[in-house]
């Protein structure tokens, strides 16, 4: 019977030492089922390498997904949402009222100072004054 010599080829995982061990351990024990062992390692490792392959694959994925996301968070706190957008123009169109009203009356006021009596104005000034304090409430 020949004598296999088994060479130490430095490994890149711990699944393939594994493997070179099992060799090591089968090839002392039996020298017939070397040859199998063999083979079996040799499909072993290449099923490593598609997983290892598909592993990296997946990391990448998942790294660029992950960057994509922190984007997309960042864009969303840049975002004004519809709500806030919604009361910051109702918010607006209620001052543009209160500016309109106050100046129509203050027109009014103007108008009925110039073509009335002064006690009516003052009537009306005491009636406007406490409708427009009931309004706000």
């Amino acid at each position: 019977m020949h004598k296999m010599a088994i060479v130490s080829v430095p490994t890149t995982s711990a699944f393939q030492d594994l493997c070179m061990a099992d060799l090591e351990l089968a090839t002392a024990d039996n020298p017939k089922d070397t040859e199998a062992t063999i083979t079996e390692l040799s499909f072993n490792r290449k099923r490593l390498f598609k997983v290892e392959h598909v592993v990296d694959h997946l990391r990448q994925t998942t790294r660029q997904q992950h960057e994509l996301l922190v984007q997309i968070e960042d864009g969303l706190k840049c975002m004004i949402s519809e709500t806030d957008l919604r009361r910051a123009v109702g918010l607006a169109f209620q001052e543009f009222e209160h500016r309109l009203e106050d100046a129509f009356q203050d027109s009014n006021r103007r108008f009925l100072s110039m073509f009335s009596k002064r006690s009516d104005v003052q009537e009306l000034e005491t009636v406007m004054g406490k409708k427009s304090q009931l309004d706000r409430i």
